[in-house]
């Protein structure tokens, strides 16, 4: 779920200009608080970064290393994009018949499909790669962690790392907004951000936030930064893997206006996990960055 480059956008129009829904001042406000206090203390742990980095230089060549070491590869992620397809192609096929049928009345299957496609893809994703783990003998250090992990330092790790990359978030977000308005495109949040807004409280509603602050950055991190990232590194080197994994997840999320976001969010992530050698790290990073987009569509209303 990517909201927070429509949001950004949003709030640098001016008030009547375009099409898209446009914010009063006190939501406006609202939003603006909460993106400065988080560049603010982004921008702050950057710099702490940057004179720790000078002082203590990190071997990222050994760290590199390590994440080629996981023992994921072509095999693996073959075989877990294989079953994925084949399961989003059955219950796509499923749901047009009982649409076609009548079984369905058309705002069913808007919610339908949005239920099936967490279960085929988030859902399938973590019973497959679990599944895959179990049957190679994969243990979760081996997999996704180091040796010696905490999952609480791990979290903590991946609240700084979140805030850190907000500065650059927020730039590239502003930067490709004004690009798209240049160019005549209207930035307008995704389908199934606006169907959010129209559940009222229930399963759905109660889903819906599950899905995106837990279910989706635990699958969508497990299935890029866990198994992706060094199959691609073993084959193609460190910095073209991040950069073909992000091309992917941006074009994943099948939203325009969200592409140069992901994609940067998406490198931050890679690096977090190279960096901190956990997937914890970039999990919290995905909740967080969920969260608050969650949080700015409740202020905006």
């Amino acid at each position: 779920m990517m909201v927070s480059a429509w949001i950004l956008g949003t709030a640098l129009q001016t008030p009547g200009s375009g099409t898209g829904p446009t914010m009063d001042l006190e939501q406006m406000m609202g939003v603006i608080v909460l993106y400065a206090v988080l560049l603010l203390l982004g921008l702050a742990i950057n710099v702490y970064l940057l004179i720790r980095y000078i002082g203590h230089p990190t071997v990222w060549v050994r760290k590199i290393n390590r994440l080629l070491w996981r023992p994921w590869g072509w095999s693996d992620v073959s075989f877990t994009v294989l079953i994925i397809l084949f399961l989003h192609a059955f219950v796509l096929g499923l749901l047009h018949l009982l649409h076609m049928t009548g079984w369905l009345a058309a705002w069913d299957e808007q919610y339908l499909w949005i239920l099936a496609h967490s279960i085929v893809l988030h859902w399938a994703a973590i019973a497959i790669v679990m599944f895959r783990a179990h049957q190679r003998g994969i243990s979760w250090n081996v997999g996704f962690a180091h040796v010696r992990w905490s999952c609480r330092n791990d979290i903590v790790k991946g609240v700084i790392a979140y805030v850190a990359a907000v500065p650059i978030l927020i730039f590239y977000a502003a930067v490709f907004h004004v690009w798209l308005q240049w160019t005549g495109h209207e930035p307008e949040p995704q389908d199934v951000v606006r169907l959010f807004e129209e559940l009222d409280a229930g399963f759905m509603f109660y889903y819906f936030i599950f899905l995106a602050l837990f279910l989706a950055p635990v699958s969508e991190e497990i299935l890029f930064r866990g198994l992706l990232l060094p199959a691609l590194g073993r084959r193609w080197g460190m910095g073209a893997a991040i950069l073909v994994s992000s091309v992917l997840f941006a074009l994943m999320h099948f939203h325009i206006p969200s592409l140069v976001p992901l994609f940067v969010f998406s490198v931050a992530l890679s690096l977090a996990y190279i960096y901190t050698e956990s997937i914890i790290v970039p999990i919290v990073m995905h909740m967080l960055f969920n969260g608050v987009s969650l949080m700015v569509m409740v202020m905006i209303g």
